[in-house]
């Protein structure tokens, strides 16, 4: 059986057989075949020497690389170049892509145009700090614009609930601004009133009293900053406020809470004219027995601000008798309503 010498190189897995190039078997080592007339041995192995011609003498030293070995292995090398080249020019290409992309979106030609920014829904929002916000997007680049930092911003203005922000390509902002609802207002120990929504969340503070929203008293301790939010208390209240009914909103004059929500009453007046009376107003000199206050007023106990609706459905259950009778107060705090 032969012995087979397997060339490592990928490009040449030709057998050679050691009985065709006429080499001694023995093991002590190749030798050249004397029958050869040629004289040439060509040995190749898995290191990093390149295959040689011995020299005429026969002894092992450098001689010339085999020819066709030499020409297989500058193709395979020249091959390997290509490749490399081939990467190279992918990576640059990409490079310069990526490059060409950052200048196009740095244009001025996709920046946002102050004409091209439109907002909708502001009408209590605070212009001046939305103005701010504006500026600063003003000249950022639309396709790379943070709209949900924006948007973020814009909803830490104290009348906002919601804001949303989209991009109109290639230079324009829509801005839409959903705001809160205003409910009702108290008057702090600084004399001033805060006007508040469902959440207690403080939207403005004005110096007279805003007519249009409910009046809550017993609230005088809490002077907070627009933006800021109320204890449980006005919180529940604000939301007495919105789940009132058109007939008892009607003749709703005021509501007195305690900041920690432990106690909440409700003045009703039997006749619903005097619910748009300004409680804190002197009384009239045609009628100086009146008083806002408690003249044809009745009051109306909820107890703690919890479960409100359900104590608001005993008070509708009662009330058309209490407005028919003399009827002074009513106690809906619990299960058995107490009316005298």
């Amino acid at each position: 059986m032969a012995t087979v010498i397997t060339i490592s190189d990928e490009e040449f897995a030709d057998p050679v057989y050691l009985d065709e190039l006429g080499l001694d078997r023995s093991g002590s080592g190749p030798t050249v075949d004397s029958s050869d007339s040629t004289g040439r041995v060509v040995i190749v192995d898995g290191g990093e020497v390149d295959a040689f011609v011995p020299g005429a003498s026969g002894r092992d030293g450098p001689g010339q690389m085999e020819p066709r070995l030499r020409a297989r292995r500058i193709s395979v090398r020249r091959a390997e170049g290509r490749r490399r080249l081939r990467w190279v020019g992918i990576g640059g290409g990409f490079l310069l892509g990526l490059v060409a992309v950052l200048a196009i979106l740095g244009s001025p030609l996709f920046s946002i145009a102050e004409d091209d920014v439109v907002v909708t829904g502001a009408v209590y929002t605070d212009q001046t700090r939305l103005a701010e916000i504006i500026d600063e997007v003003v000249g950022s680049t639309t396709l790379l614009l943070d709209i949900g930092g924006i948007e973020q911003r814009i909803e830490e203005i104290p009348w906002v609930d919601t804001a949303r922000a989209r991009t109109s390509f290639p230079t324009g902002l829509r801005i839409e601004i959903r705001e809160r609802f205003p409910l009702a207002t108290y008057q702090g120990a600084d004399g001033v009133f805060r006007v508040i929504d469902k959440e207690g969340r403080v939207l403005d503070v004005i110096e007279g009293q805003p007519i249009a929203y409910m009046l809550l008293f017993g609230l005088e301790e809490l002077t907070l900053q627009p933006g800021q939010f109320t204890p449980p208390g006005p919180v529940g209240a604000a939301q007495l406020v919105q789940a009132l009914t058109v007939t008892v909103r009607g003749r709703t004059q005021a509501i007195e809470v305690d900041p920690n929500g432990d106690d909440l009453s409700m003045y009703l007046y039997r006749d619903a004219i005097y619910a748009t009376v300004d409680p804190t107003r002197e009384p009239d000199e045609e009628d100086p027995e009146f008083d806002p206050i408690t003249a044809e007023r009745i009051e109306v106990r909820f107890g703690a601000t919890s479960d409100l609706l359900l104590k608001l459905v005993r008070l509708e259950t009662v009330l058309p008798v209490a407005l028919g009778g003399e009827v002074s107060f009513i106690d809906v705090s619990t299960a058995t309503v107490t009316v005298r």
